[in-house]
């Protein structure tokens, strides 16, 4: 049913936050009829993490699902509304009552645009709707693909007027809930796994962060690991990426526990630039950094587009952050720069050199190269520069950066005692205990609750009270670089 939101407070159904909140399932079942919603039960569920306010030409995986859930506001009270769906292969969206039920209980009878089946790009339009402009109405889209690359795209219009699907003004979401709306609240079964790069190609890894193990890929590797991040390949399936800082740019593995044997090589003809930075969105986009260069890969990570409209004088690009929904941040040694089309193409958000940048719960941190970090909640969809704020509580050069949980957050200086944050960035203090031996933390990762640091001085250290103490894990035998965990960002 539709909901009028007139409370001064916060009832069963609600809308707080502008977009759609979307859940990955790795699988696309069928052919007529497909995807079948039956399918999309916990066990296929890979990710939570994804919210967007344009499902426009949304890029889609093989053997992948995809779904949408939240609220759809009309601007104007009408009989003539309309909806569509564009989509490779097949997709569904259902409105008002009949989008409440659970993902798996939704019946493909009662949507409004069927648009299912194995097909190329195609549209369905919806017949005539009459929507109040009071009323928030719930709204289901699941879409999935076969096989390749595929994508959807969802608009509407009234009055037979111009179709739309920047859905800033018309979509929205209940931040309470996992998936919007309160009707599905499971999260993704997950296998923890810990991986962690250092100086002349060493991989550590851990499934619990208390005991590690150790190898040099290749075995005579002679070349700094400055980056590695988590993802998915272009079948849902995990794919680790790390950034050589030596030619070839990539290695990627789908199990680092497999060993030495487990990386490929990703080379890109025709430059000779060395990447330092790795990320994965989970909308299912790759962006690497290398030197100038940017490059872009949608199939995951098996090829690579170097993109040429790129802001110039960004200088050596060193760290890289998305939200998940299209917007990017890479930090460079001379300014920011920043993308709001998942990276196609790039724009100077702000003339600071940064040593860092993450996002989550609806803030980027930037650690700052000087004796000041910025944070900022709004990109700018344009070519303007962004207004960052300067945070309170840091006044020394900041490196390392991790999300806890909520408005939790931890940041590390030129030094072995990190910084916490308790609200959402906006002021720091020192946790007054230092990471003993650590050296310099170059590597801070954690899964909400365990806090893993890693640093020059080639230990490994947990804290599990953030960072009022640290206990000694691992001894590496090089300076420890980066740590990821295996979860799709932002999460």
């Amino acid at each position: 049913m539709s909901y009028k939101f007139s409370v001064p407070y916060m009832p069963a159904h609600w809308s707080d936050t502008a977009g759609l909140r979307f859940r990955t399932y790795s699988v696309y079942s069928g052919s007529t009829g497909s995807p079948n919603p039956a399918s999309l039960v916990s066990g296929s569920l890979t990710s939570t993490a994804g919210a967007t306010t344009d499902i426009s030409a949304s890029t889609m995986t093989a053997t992948t699902t995809y779904a949408w859930r939240g609220y759809f506001k009309p601007d104007a009270t009408a009989t003539t509304w309309e909806f569509k769906l564009t989509s490779d292969d097949g997709s569904y969206l259902w409105l008002d009552t009949a989008a409440e039920d659970p993902i798996a209980s939704l019946s493909t009878g009662n949507a409004i645009i069927d648009n299912s089946g194995l097909h190329i790009t195609q549209s369905v339009t919806s017949s005539n709707l009459s929507l109040d402009s009071e009323l928030h109405y719930p709204i289901s889209l699941i879409a999935g693909n076969n096989t390749g690359s595929g994508a959807v795209t969802l608009e509407w219009r009234r009055a037979a007027g111009s179709w739309e699907s920047d859905g800033t003004a018309y979509l929205s979401y209940d931040s309470r809930y996992v998936d919007g709306l309160g009707a599905d609240s499971y999260i993704a079964s997950h296998t923890p796994l810990w991986t962690g790069v250092g100086r002349d190609g060493h991989v550590m890894y851990s499934s619990d962060a208390l005991t590690w193990s150790e190898y040099q890929s290749p075995a005579s590797e002679l070349s700094d690991y400055w980056d590695i991040s988590f993802g998915k390949d272009d079948s849902g399936g995990d794919r680790w990426i790390i950034s050589t800082n030596t030619s070839p740019e990539l290695r990627y593995a789908s199990d680092p526990t497999a060993g030495v044997n487990a990386w490929s090589d990703i080379d890109f003809a025709g430059t000779t630039d060395l990447a330092r930075t790795v990320e994965y969105g989970a909308n299912g986009t790759w962006i690497t950094a290398t030197g100038d260069d940017i490059f872009r890969s949608t199939d995951g990570g098996d090829n690579w587009t170097k993109i040429t409209d790129v802001a110039s004088g960004a200088g050596l690009n060193l760290c890289l952050a998305t939200d998940g929904s299209g917007t990017w941040l890479m930090g460079g040694t001379s300014k920011i720069l920043k993308s709001y089309d998942d990276g196609l193409n790039w724009y100077e958000s702000t003339a600071t050199r940064a040593n860092g940048i993450e996002y989550n719960n609806g803030v980027w941190f930037m650690a700052g190269f000087g004796t000041t970090s910025y944070r900022i909640t709004t990109i700018a969809e344009s070519d303007t520069t962004d207004t960052w704020s300067a945070v309170s509580g840091i006044s020394v050069q900041m490196w390392a950066i991790c999300h806890i949980t909520g408005d939790t957050w931890m940041a590390a200086p030129y030094g072995s005692t990190p910084y916490i944050s308790t609200d959402n960035c906006a002021s720091w203090t020192t946790t007054g205990v230092a990471a003993t031996d650590v050296g310099q933390i170059m590597a801070l990762a954690s899964d909400g609750t365990t806090i893993v640091v890693g640093g020059k001085g080639r230990k490994i250290q947990t804290s599990t009270d953030n960072g009022g103490s640290w206990t000694a894990r691992h001894t590496s035998a090089r300076e420890v670089l980066v740590i990821e965990y295996n979860k799709v960002k932002p999460y």
